[in-house]
């Protein structure tokens, strides 16, 4: 009698992080640069080298702290576009192990479950891919393994930089009994201090108290968080986005509101060019502000055009900001477009809208432009008054923290 065939073979995920993203790039480009301290930033720092990091620098630390604190340390403003190019060069080799690739700006999950690389053993399979990388662009990665993605970003974190760590079935549980109860995917600062009010601060700790109180502890989530503890983790990534964001700093505190809204229309038309591009529609726009004090406003509106209108959504966003500002120097400000739709799903208008149709195919003729001969091919709105404030490159404005468009 014939075995029955595994319908439902092990999963396997791969995490794989990129080593201090920006300064790693920066050291391959220019070789005299390896092995000493690098940050990459403009005011503070976006990214920090290992050999920076020895000296207390870390992203977000003032450019001004990081020279005080390492006089040798190079200072360098970087290139979006370039480590945007690295990365992708980077996760094509991913792609090569498995077509369910997940990626983020310096990080990326892989689903190996049912492929060939799936038969290979997993520590074997990651230096393999090290290898390979390390030749091809040139830069260190941590990779994990487990069969789920928390276990794996976690397998990679303990291994941190440069190294290969698995997480092997059936020891799931066993490799979270010990961590701290923060590592668990939904378990927040806020909440990790409330546990240790209790004197909770390991999962093994957590782990006994019965569902019924961790509702009445985290809500909604207490099935995950519950799961989580035993090392399952039964999240399934959304196809759509939860949201696409975009946020800087400014080169120094300001209140000229012609550089405030010029940014904040430039940061509004570089998320409303990624949303057309993944063919979503926008339902709500939130704007984001802190200031020179520290202090920070978030909040957002409704939007009930089911097009991605620059104009428009610049305009909601406007209005947000006008509702929340304080008449206060501002440090930050970004602008976050959320609750997607397909535009194929979106309700069309019984009456023809000539001038929405016009602006459409106005803004669909700039996306193919700005593909083709790079985002500041063409400088529109209120980002014009930016070009006498910031420097450019083809990718667009280069702002002062680059780390942070999400």
């Amino acid at each position: 009698m014939k075995r029955a065939c595994n319908r439902n073979p092990q999963s396997l995920i791969m995490y794989l992080d990129i080593d201090a993203f920006f300064p790693s790039v920066e050291q391959v480009k220019f070789p005299h640069l390896k092995g000493k301290p690098v940050v990459v930033g403009s005011g503070v720092v976006a990214s920090s080298s290992y050999e920076a990091r020895r000296y207390g620098i870390s992203a977000g630390t003032p450019i001004s702290r990081a020279v005080e604190l390492c006089p040798e340390v190079v200072v360098l403003k970087g290139h979006q576009h370039t480590y945007a190019a690295f990365a992708e060069r980077i996760f094509d080799h991913c792609r090569h192990l498995s077509p369910h690739v997940e990626v983020y700006l310096d990080e990326t999950f892989c689903d190996l479950t049912g492929t060939p690389a799936a038969q290979r053993d997993p520590m074997e399979l990651g230096q393999d891919l090290k290898r390979t990388i390390s030749e091809d662009p040139g830069i260190g990665v941590t990779i994990g393994f487990a069969s789920n993605r928390m276990l794996a970003k976690l397998a990679a974190k303990d291994v941190k930089p440069d190294g290969v760590a698995v997480v092997r079935a059936g020891d799931e549980e066993a490799f979270m009994e010990d961590r701290p109860v923060g590592d668990v995917l939904g378990i927040g600062r806020k909440a990790t201090g409330r546990l240790k009010q209790i004197n909770v601060t390991r999962v093994r700790d957590l782990k006994d108290f019965p569902l019924s109180y961790l509702e009445k502890f985290f809500g909604k989530n207490a099935f995950l968080i519950d799961e989580r503890l035993r090392g399952r983790d039964p999240y399934v990534p959304s196809l759509v986005p939860k949201s696409v964001s975009r946020e800087t700093s400014f080169p120094r505190d300001t209140i000229d509101m012609d550089e405030i809204m010029g940014v904040l229309y430039y940061l509004t038309e570089r998320a409303c060019r990624s949303t057309r591009t993944l063919g979503l529609v926008p339902r709500r726009v939130t704007v984001k502000v802190r200031y020179g004090d520290g202090e920070g406003e978030t909040t957002s509106g409704r939007m009930w055009d089911a097009r991605v209108l620059d104009a428009a959504i610049f305009g909601i966003a406007k209005d947000v900001f006008m509702r929340i500002y304080r008449r206060c120097r501002v440090h930050l400000i970004g602008v976050v477009l959320s609750e997607f739709i397909p535009a194929r799903d979106t309700q069309q208008s019984l009456y023809p809208d000539r001038v929405g149709e016009r602006l459409g195919e106005l803004y669909g003729t700039l996306d193919r432009i700005r593909s083709r001969f790079g985002h500041s091919s063409v400088i529109a709105g209120k980002s014009i008054s930016l070009m006498k404030r910031l420097e450019r490159d083809s990718y667009g404005y280069i702002l002062r923290t680059p780390s942070l468009t999400k």
